[in-house]
């Protein structure tokens, strides 16, 4: 997760010298280049996704005194994106199934 950040700019400046105009360019940065798993351009809620993580190394950071004050609460947060929706298919009804040891046309007997 934090190949995203280890590849930026921001990796080269020291966490005690973070501002919040470095969170706002790995941000912008972030936004232009292409997904390592799938090619693509991240969308904002995988920005925010990993804004998160970074924002609770630098809580970790300020807890611990390395730093004075967290960078990622000064910034913008990406706005979320819709959660995602899908029918699940008989294949994953079918795992379903399996997992919890239920036959269809029985009672269930626990709860799973």
């Amino acid at each position: 997760v934090l190949g995203c950040v280890l590849d930026a700019p921001l990796a080269d400046i020291p966490a005690c010298k973070v501002r919040p105009q470095d969170i706002e360019a790995w941000m912008e940065r972030r936004r232009t280049i292409p997904s390592r798993r799938t090619g693509r351009i991240v969308k904002d809620s995988t920005i925010s996704r990993q804004l998160c993580i970074l924002s609770a190394l630098f809580g970790r950071l300020v807890k611990t005194g390395v730093v004075q004050e967290n960078p990622c609460r000064q910034v913008e947060w990406p706005s979320g994106s819709d959660a995602r929706e899908r029918a699940a298919s008989s294949e994953d009804i079918a795992r379903l199934k399996l997992v919890a040891g239920w036959e269809e046309g029985e009672v269930p007997v626990t709860k799973t």
